[in-house]
């Protein structure tokens, strides 16, 4: 598990796997408005020590580019992180595949057509408009043994899993175990990269 530093917030979407607690915890309701979770969250930071978040922990579903809480974020929804300028240092992410960029091939009245719904995107734009760090997997999470989590801790993240700077930019990643993709062994033995999912510059 990663001990987050408080003053944090949670925030808890519908049907999310493991109830995450913090000095402030908002369990959204499902269809709640994009804008008011946003201006809920700044108007709590607000209001912590220090006039601002450590951290805030979005724990929800989600899908490549997408976290669906409330009525859900993805595309074109980047701006309304803006809000959170100045008020928050780090944006954690435990939803799956969130920073993953996807693609997929579907057949339209007989012609095929290719898609992409990109994450890395998303996950840069967040950063960018909260001027923040945004630390998020690009693969499936398994869900936390029971309904909710010790207070102020989150699940350790699986998979490839990286850390956007105030720009925008990938400014750290690592490879952890994953519940979901075996990991590739040379000569029988795990690479060290995958070892210890809970430490190494989270």
């Amino acid at each position: 598990m990663i001990d987050i530093e408080q003053p944090a917030m949670a925030l808890n979407g519908h049907g999310a796997p493991g109830r995450v607690r913090m000095w402030n915890t908002w369990d959204v309701k499902e269809g709640a408005p994009s804008e008011h979770i946003v201006g809920w969250v700044a108007q709590v930071a607000r209001t912590a020590p220090g006039g601002k978040l450590k951290n805030i922990v979005i724990n929800c579903h989600g899908e490549p580019g997408v976290l669906l809480i409330g009525q859900g974020f993805g595309g074109g929804t980047g701006a309304l992180f803006s809000k959170w300028r100045g008020l928050v240092d780090n944006i954690w992410i435990t939803a799956c595949e969130a920073a993953k960029i996807d693609e997929r091939t579907s057949s339209v009245g007989g012609i095929s057509v290719t898609w992409y719904r990109d994450g890395n995107i998303f996950c840069s734009e967040m950063a960018k408009q909260a001027g923040c760090f945004v630390i998020v997997s690009t693969e499936l999470q398994a869900g936390p043994k029971g309904d909710r989590l010790p207070y102020g801790k989150i699940d350790s993240y699986e998979g490839l899993t990286l850390k956007y700077d105030p720009t925008g930019k990938i400014c750290w990643q690592r490879r952890y175990p994953s519940t979901y993709y075996k990991p590739p062994r040379l000569g029988g033995l795990i690479p060290g990269g995958w070892a210890g999912n809970d430490k190494d510059g989270l």
